[in-house]
């Protein structure tokens, strides 16, 4: 998929709220866009099973990187899991540092 044209990587707090407008399904590009660099990166490789029908499964190397953003002692950890670059889950803990 093609985005527009680039431009500065700088966050922008309004894109971001402290992790409240990220969603399932951004980019990598579009979280760093909206919040900045997170305070920690994990990135590992795994297989997945798929079901492609009843009878016939798919093996897949998948990419999975785990981040995590603190916004502070007032805001709560948000802890990111892409696969394949883009959001798979969002969950959030307790408050930041």
């Amino acid at each position: 998929r093609s985005g527009g044209y680039g431009g500065a990587i700088t966050p922008n707090l309004e894109k971001c709220r402290n992790g409240q407008l990220l969603s399932v399904g951004d980019t990598t590009g579009e979280v760093i866009f909206k919040c900045g660099e997170p305070a920690l990166k994990e990135r590992r490789e795994d297989k997945i099973i798929e079901s492609v029908s009843d009878h016939e499964k798919r093996r897949e190397s998948v990419v999975i990187d785990d981040w995590t953003y603190n916004f502070g002692p007032n805001n709560f950890l948000y802890f990111l899991r892409f696969e394949n670059g883009k959001i798979k889950e969002i969950r959030t803990g307790g408050y930041g540092y």
